[in-house]
């Protein structure tokens, strides 16, 4: 009976001193992304038969103390899913609301140096020289003005060139990092599969690939499901297989050229050409696309628009200009230069109602024959509202998502994430268990000496 007694109080300082390193592991990583909390399940060590213990004199059984049965991890995988899923949103509204926060200095309105100044000062141009058009000085006038309208024009449309090129690189980045993350995703599959394997529980191995998820999610819209047998995590993006067990499949990127020739659009395909291409449909990589082909692609149209219907009513009274625009390919924003006009004749008896009506036309004639009565400066505003109006719409929408994320990782945090302070009162409840295992051994060691000097 007292090699029992003592063979249960070793077990009790086993089970809690494993405990108390789980609780201290726990404690130490409670800031740790992706760590879930770990419990060491205490269970009661398998009993000996005892003969002659029961009040009848049949044998009994009789228990060992506990035993940690094995260490549990803290899992609530409906919450992590739609955790994934709200990071996957805010991925995307994030990158949106960055890219049209930096394009909306293009368009800053109003400004001494933006296009709406520069072209109301092109218009007094053309309203002075109509009071005098034979005076040098007027015609040098407008077609200086002329020249810094061109020169605005190409900066704003070089700009979003650049904006589209930007983007177009961090969609590269960011495939490199999605294929980066899918092959370690691969690999701790690998090493999860072999640790279940071996009968053990791959807790930490599973930490590694929470946080691998949870940063491929704010890149690319995912989904998941877990091999039950072998604790693999399949994912897929748009439905197509990215990682199987411990096979992951790559992303690539093709070089198209853009419409209007400014840039070359970078598309997401598959390493693999023979697969359709992926359907990204949030994440970062979803905002980036988003606003490179649909919002910079409408900015740069709408403006080169503005510059070919200015361009074609200052064309229409070619006899009444000192200058005329002239433009190269597809998008006249960019390539708008505006030049001295040798057929202007300031001395002819008409030339001064000629530039009265192009003034005129200008300001108050129609921007183009399909713009109803908006005029270039009502078409501009309404290009510069609409670029204010994306960006505060992208802002309000990343802050939504950003507070919904933030609310959901918090529950997350509660249910799964480490507690503080439940785990230092569990911590002194584990310490005052070990220290009565250990008086229960020196009692045990106080009997058998009494018992040594009584028999000897």
């Amino acid at each position: 009976m007292s090699f029992l007694m003592l063979n249960i109080a070793g077990r009790a300082l086993a089970t809690q001193q494993l405990a108390m390193e789980v609780t201290g592991n726990n404690l130490t990583n409670a800031t740790t992304p992706g760590y879930q909390t770990e419990t060491a399940a205490v269970t009661e060590a398998p009993p000996v038969p005892v003969s002659e213990l029961g009040s009848n004199g049949q044998a009994g059984q009789l228990g060992e103390g506990t035993t940690v049965s094995t260490i549990q991890r803290a899992q609530n995988s409906f919450l992590s899913q739609s955790l994934r899923g709200q990071m996957s949103q805010t991925g995307m509204w994030q990158s949106e609301n960055q890219l049209l926060g930096q394009i909306q200095n293009t368009f800053q309105e109003p400004s001494s140096s933006g296009l709406e100044e520069t072209l109301s000062s092109f218009y007094a141009t053309y309203n002075t020289l109509s009071q005098n058009p034979s005076s040098p000085a007027n015609q040098t006038a407008v077609v200086q003005q002329g020249k810094i309208v061109a020169q605005t024009f190409n900066q704003m449309a070089s700009q979003i060139s650049d904006m589209q090129t930007q983007a177009n690189q961090s969609v590269q980045s960011t495939v490199e990092q999605i294929n980066s993350l899918s092959a370690k995703l691969a690999n701790l599959n690998r090493q999860i599969t072999t640790v279940i394997g071996a009968g053990q529980s791959p807790n930490d191995l599973e930490d590694q690939r929470t946080e691998a998820l949870n940063q491929l999610s704010q890149l690319v819209n995912i989904s998941y499901t877990q091999n039950g047998t072998t604790g693999a995590d399949n994912v897929y993006l748009g439905g197509q297989p990215l990682v199987t067990d411990g096979q992951n499949y790559n992303l690539a990127t093709v070089n198209q050229p853009s419409a209007n020739g400014d840039y070359t659009a970078v598309q997401v395909t598959w390493a693999d050409t023979s697969e359709t291409p992926p359907t990204i449909a949030s994440g970062s990589l979803a905002g980036l696309i988003n606003v490179r082909d649909q919002n910079l692609a409408s900015y740069q149209n709408q403006l080169t628009s503005l510059a070919q219907n200015l361009q074609a009513i200052v064309e229409s009274s070619a006899s009444s200009s000192p200058g005329l625009f002239s433009s190269t390919g597809p998008n006249a924003a960019s390539t708008l230069t505006f030049s001295a006009n040798p057929g202007y004749n300031g001395s002819a008896a008409t030339t001064n109602q000629g530039v009265l009506s192009l003034y005129q036309n200008l300001t108050t004639g129609p921007a183009s024959a399909t713009s109803g009565s908006s005029t270039l400066l009502d078409q501009y505003t309404n290009l510069v509202d609409q670029v204010g109006n994306d960006g505060q719409n992208a802002s309000t929408q990343y802050q939504t998502a950003n507070t919904t994320q933030t609310d959901l990782s918090n529950t997350l945090s509660s249910q799964v994430g480490v507690n503080v302070d439940q785990q230092s009162a569990l911590l002194i409840q584990e310490q005052q268990s070990y220290s009565a295992a250990a008086q229960l051994v020196s009692t045990e060691q106080a009997t058998m000496q009494s018992l040594l000097q009584a028999v000897s």
